[in-house]
């Protein structure tokens, strides 16, 4: 493996991580984890102390803001 390439893909996913947290509130940087993890969403209400309808428009928010950040950043 190319040396040069494993360092340009560690800053390609850094920047990645970087634009996540600035894009995702506090609340959803949480879920987004979790749900990175493999917890499902019954789950991760258990675990935020929340209930599953709020974890699923969680989801659904986090999925739109990450398209359209990740897409904008494209573009620049």
């Amino acid at each position: 493996e190319d040396p040069s390439f494993r360092l340009l893909e560690e800053e390609r996913l850094s920047n990645l991580f970087k634009i996540i947290r600035n894009t995702l509130s506090a609340y959803e940087y949480k879920v987004w984890e979790l749900y990175l993890s493999g917890c499902s969403t019954p789950e991760i209400a258990k675990k935020l102390n929340t209930d599953s309808k709020s974890i699923s428009n969680a989801i659904y928010r986090i999925r739109v803001k990450l398209k359209e950040s990740l897409n904008n950043n494209r573009n620049d």
